[in-house]
Formats: C-alpha cells, sequence, structure tokens
C-alpha cells in the first residue's frame, strides 16, 4: 500500500480542508473544524493521519514532509518563471 498522507489545503470560514493522498493520489478529502487542528496550523502544512474504525481520528503533524513539500512548490513555481522569460 501507498504511503498516506493529509495535506492542509485552506482554511475557509472556519473549515479547513484536508486532502488525504495515498503516493501521488488523491483518495479523499476531509473537513474539519479549525478548532480541531492542530495549533498553529497553516495551508500547506502536512500530515500523518490516524484512522479509527475508518474515521479521520488524529493529524499527526510532518515537519520533514511539510518542508520538503513546501520546498517543492517553491521549484516547481520557479521553473515556471523561468519558462516564462525563455518565450
Amino acid at each position: 500500500m501507498a504511503e498516506r498522507r493529509l495535506s492542509y489545503q485552506e482554511l475557509e470560514d472556519g473549515v479547513a480542508t484536508l486532502i488525504l493522498f495515498e503516493g501521488r493520489d488523491i483518495v479523499d478529502d476531509f473537513y474539519w473544524d479549525v478548532e480541531d487542528m492542530p495549533d498553529e496550523a497553516e495551508p500547506g502544512d502536512q500530515y500523518q493521519p490516524e484512522f479509527e474504525d475508518g474515521e479521520l481520528a488524529a493529524l499527526h503533524y510532518d515537519e520533514e514532509l511539510t518542508a520538503q513539500k513546501r520546498k517543492d512548490f517553491k521549484d516547481a513555481v520557479e521553473r515556471h518563471k523561468e519558462m516564462l522569460e525563455d518565450n
């Protein structure tokens, strides 16, 4: 089975949108009350999910994965800027 992770995508009207990935595939999304999110959580954070009886029960912040995903995003933006400059 591919590794699972939750990506905190956005916050709107007190509701956090979380996307569940298995490997590179999106398999589900969750909407959590922002009050249930870890302290100082912000969009872009990555979490290891914990499920109980098929329900999302807990989030475990993954500092290393968050840093890697932020770097991947920044690198992609830079590549896009370079492509625009080349055209």
